[in-house]
């Protein structure tokens, strides 16, 4: 890997993080040594640093201007894998993934993120469960969207999902599960949520 100029991002949850490069070989218990990209929070207007995609959707759009509301910078980034290790490597605070992502992308990035401490779920702050054959109508696709955040954000992760289970467009995204979008209290989008979490755990 190193003749290539590929760096090989490793971790273990209990064990540490680290990386192996021709330009950087290192462990660390608690963060990633940073190689794999510029660090956006030397050039942001305040925090937190969001990743993100170029996107006009308007759930995504909700989570952005949710995860900045108290002020903070968004950079564009690409990839789903980038924008995790953004924020395992403390590039980033926050990154919040499209609908596009699948379970494949997000599924050892999210080592990643625990392994330094962070926390990765989807926009309702259920975790990803990861299986062979989902049951219907869930699929390999993260159809609920991916936000990750580093251990100094995860107030604001939270603060995030709670609004997405508030957010008419983001409710939408339930109704495949049995959520009426038009009329839901908190106490119907918590019960479509853990029947959700039970299915999809069995």
């Amino acid at each position: 890997f190193a003749e290539s100029g590929v760096t090989v991002v490793y971790a273990l949850v209990g064990a540490g993080i680290g990386m192996d490069s021709k330009q950087c070989k290192a462990v660390h218990p608690e963060r990633a040594p940073s190689c794999c990209g510029p660090d956006f929070r030397e050039e942001a207007n305040g925090r937190p640093v969001l990743v993100a995609g170029d996107t006009r959707d308007p759930v995504l759009a909700a989570a952005y201007a949710s995860a900045l509301e108290a002020g903070g910078s968004q950079e564009q980034l690409g990839g789903t894998g980038q924008k995790i290790l953004a924020v395992a490597e403390d590039r980033a605070d926050i990154a919040i993934m499209n609908f596009k992502s699948n379970r494949w992308d997000t599924c050892a990035p999210e080592a990643l993120i625990r392994t330094v401490g962070g926390e990765l779920t989807d926009l309702f702050g259920e975790q990803i469960v990861y299986c062979t054959k989902p049951p219907p109508p869930a699929s390999h696709l993260n159809a609920c969207g991916v936000v990750a955040s580093s251990r100094t954000c995860l107030e604001k992760h939270l603060a995030v999902c709670a609004a997405m289970r508030k957010n008419p467009d983001a409710l939408q995204l339930l109704k495949p599960w049995g959520l009426n979008p038009s009329m839901s209290k908190a106490e119907d989008v918590a019960r479509v949520l853990r029947e959700r979490r039970a299915l999809l755990s069995t």
